[in-house]
């Protein structure tokens, strides 16, 4: 089967974030970064990822791995930010908004109803279901299928 020109375009640009992902990291680090880059491009619209550079996207899925690796089961991770370059390494004009939690039904679709409500847009939703690993003390060890 024949990849379309979208899917070679975002083939290529999961293939530069994870390239960029192996340079910054550790052999093991890496390994998950790029799992989690995989998982999370996936299903975001090539348009949507464009315009960000491969490090810009790099830097964001390490960022998202520090922030998802400790929490407990049933705790709500979640993280509010307008990102700015000298303190998380990358920036955009949106605030963004960042959930790790139990796979919860609705509970995006919640989320966004409710910044909606409040009169505030919605630029872009990315939502990834991962499945993870963690040990006993609520720190991440791996990502699944």
């Amino acid at each position: 089967m024949m990849m379309t020109d979208t899917e070679a375009q975002k083939q290529a640009l999961t293939e530069q974030v994870k390239s960029d992902l192996d340079q910054r990291l550790g052999a093991r680090q890496a390994r998950m970064a790029k799992r989690f880059a995989e998982q999370c491009i996936r299903r975001v619209p090539i348009d949507d990822l464009a315009a960000a550079a491969p490090s810009t996207l790099a830097t964001i899925v390490i960022r998202q791995l520090e922030f998802m690796r400790q929490r407990k089961a049933g705790e709500m991770l979640i993280r509010v930010y307008n990102p700015k370059a000298d303190v998380e390494g990358w920036e955009s004009p949106h605030t963004i908004v960042e959930l790790v939690n139990d796979d919860m039904p609705f509970l995006v679709d919640t989320g966004a109803l409710t910044l909606t409500e409040l009169g505030l847009g919605i630029h872009l939703i990315i939502h990834p279901v991962i499945r993870v690993e963690r040990d006993a003390t609520g720190t991440l060890t791996g990502l699944l299928d």
